[in-house]
């Protein structure tokens, strides 16, 4: 499975912005990575399309550790925490996403199988710095059946 596309899709229609990341290969299945992007989308969205995609395209997608590694090591020169984890992060997941439909098989099985049948979810926030905001999302997350927050 060739990669032939990686793109970074956004999302602006919902309470926060999202960035997905969209890979394709020549067999025509597509993986999909969700990325956190903190305060400004586009210096994720720009890892991902100009640091990124360059590296992958043409690229066996089954090699997922091996991209992972030369993704890291093409990173260290721009920091290995922050923007540059993000974009990597995403990509990641749309790599173990693409495998797991190339096995039909959950990524949890790719990944040595689930050890719970659930997990307990909370809800989590950015940094709000608005005690005001705070207490209306805390509201609105408890009313939504969330027990913890973080």
């Amino acid at each position: 499975m060739i990669i032939t596309k990686v793109e970074a899709l956004h999302y602006d229609n919902v309470r926060f912005p999202q960035i997905l990341v969209r890979i394709t290969t020549d067999e025509g299945l597509v993986g999909l990575g969700e990325a956190w992007w903190g305060l400004s989308r586009q210096p994720v969205v720009s890892v991902i399309e100009d640091a990124l995609a360059p590296l992958l395209i043409g690229e066996d997608s089954s090699g997922i550790e091996r991209l992972w590694l030369r993704m890291y090591r093409f990173g260290y020169r721009y920091g290995t925490e922050g923007i540059f984890l993000c974009g990597l992060s995403a990509v990641d997941l749309a790599l173990w996403d693409l495998m797991g439909k190339r096995l039909d098989v959950p990524v949890a099985q790719l990944l040595g199988g689930t050890v719970r049948d659930g997990v307990k979810a909370y809800a989590s926030f950015p940094p709000y710095r608005d005690a005001a905001i705070i207490r209306r999302e805390v509201e609105r997350a408890v009313a939504a059946g969330f027990a913890g927050i973080k």
